[in-house]
């Protein structure tokens, strides 16, 4: 009898395991997590949303709708404040069989409003020596400036580096020094270039920011 009553209690717990997992996921699948620095927006939407469109963000650790609306203003809407926002979307779409009626947007969108905030100057990317199709590129350094701030006006490490996009390119820096303290303002930082590129191609730097993000770089020389 003991050991039905703790046979019950096992296949209950399995169920129960299941059943929030399930739901954990549903919740992960059902929107998706965005991070943007504080002071940004998202723009990245687009900036044409139709004017039915209807939103909503709420501060979720104060559990409060802060800013509703509709239309494009989603776009403008300015994160002043790190923390976890939850955007709620309603395209309002009405369903008709005679056109091809499809959401454009997640329902629900969890943005993380992170305190650091690291912007690339790609007007000031310097490299030490030209890249020459199927030639290594080792030895070459790529210097570029950032501006970095933090919400508290602190310091912070950064260990990202970036990987390169093209036909043919296997191109990757990794900073100098393996790290490099980032301070309020303006930095220079320096990768060390390792692997190679195809002759007559152009190449696309996607460089990492602080906060895991990507900011693409369109290398203007057509590699010799």
């Amino acid at each position: 009898m003991k050991n039905n009553y703790s046979n019950f209690l096992l296949i209950l717990f399995s169920c129960f395991s299941f059943v929030s997992y399930a739901q954990g996921n549903l919740l992960q699948d059902d929107g998706q997590k965005t991070i943007v620095s504080y002071g940004k927006t998202l723009s990245d939407l687009g900036d044409e949303i139709s004017t039915q469109v209807t939103w909503s963000i709420t501060d979720i650790d104060r559990n409060e709708v802060i800013a509703s609306g509709s239309g494009d203003a989603l776009t403008k809407y300015v994160f002043e404040k790190p923390g976890m926002y939850q955007v709620d979307i309603n395209e309002n779409l009405i369903h008709d069989q005679n056109s091809c009626n499809h959401k454009h947007f997640p329902e629900k969108m969890l943005v993380e409003v992170s305190p650091l905030k690291m912007d690339f100057d790609f007007k000031s990317v310097k490299v030490s020596r030209n890249i020459i199709g199927g030639q290594s590129v080792n030895d070459t350094m790529l210097s570029v400036d950032v501006r970095f701030s933090s919400y508290d006006n602190s310091d912070a490490v950064y260990k990202q580096g970036f990987n390169t996009a093209g036909v043919g390119t296997s191109v990757a820096g990794k900073l100098k020094n393996g790290e490099a303290k980032l301070r309020q303002g303006k930095n220079t930082l320096e990768f060390k270039l390792e692997g190679q590129a195809t002759k007559g191609t152009y190449i696309m730097f996607d460089f990492v920011d602080i906060n895991g993000q990507v900011q693409t770089y369109g290398f203007t020389n057509k590699i010799q």
